[in-house]
């Protein structure tokens, strides 16, 4: 029962990280063709800038209080995805 606690902790905290990313970037108009992005997209391989990444991981660590840093996503070969970001936070707390 734990396990499961924590597993729809992880889920839920995935989807609200897709839903802010996805959020953002409509909000700003980029021409990021968002069909295409899924929890497992890298965002550098949709077009979305490399300034954008640092700033939406600014805005992520600032909404839901956490802390991402460089070491933890060079554990997911700099990737930068919602299961990325997810687990990298969720390393964070271990």
């Amino acid at each position: 029962m734990i396990l499961y606690g924590v597993y729809q902790k992880m889920k839920d905290l995935e989807d609200e990280v897709f839903d802010f990313i996805k959020k953002t970037l409509k909000k700003a108009d980029y021409t990021i063709n968002l069909e295409e992005f899924n929890k497992n997209t890298d965002l550098a391989s949709i077009g979305v800038e490399s300034i954008v990444i640092v700033t939406l991981i600014a805005d992520i660590e600032e909404k839901f209080k956490i802390s991402i840093t460089l070491s933890n996503l060079e554990k997911y070969d700099y990737i930068v995805s919602v299961k990325s970001i997810c687990a990298s936070i969720n390393d964070e707390k271990s």
